[in-house]
């Protein structure tokens, strides 16, 4: 069996007393950080005793990025191809410069 990981009498891991350094200055385009927490624990399993340290994001999505990324441009190709309904049906040539 291959080890995927060093049990606790090999390598014991643990946070800084600050664990995450830089998370107030990010910035990510779709999300806000609202806050995070940092967490450690020790896991008993079949093949030994091994430290977990995790940690977990409250994240909250900005609503203009969507917005601007996904709405609009949809809202924008619906109404262009809806220009050519709007042509007078006897005026081919006009319907037909708009398909190329």
């Amino acid at each position: 069996m291959i080890p995927d990981g060093y049990t606790v009498a090999d390598v014991v891991m643990y946070w800084k007393d600050i664990p995450v350094v830089g998370v107030e200055e990010a910035e990510l385009p779709q999300f806000t950080i609202m806050g995070y927490e940092a967490k450690d624990r020790t896991e008993e399993l079949a093949t030994g005793v091994y430290r977990r340290l995790s940690i977990s994001f409250n994240l909250q999505r900005n609503i203009g990025y969507f917005v601007f990324q996904t709405y609009l441009p949809s809202i924008l190709i619906v109404m262009l191809s809806w220009v050519s309904f709007w042509i007078n049906h006897e005026a081919t040539s006009a319907r037909v410069a708009l398909g190329e």
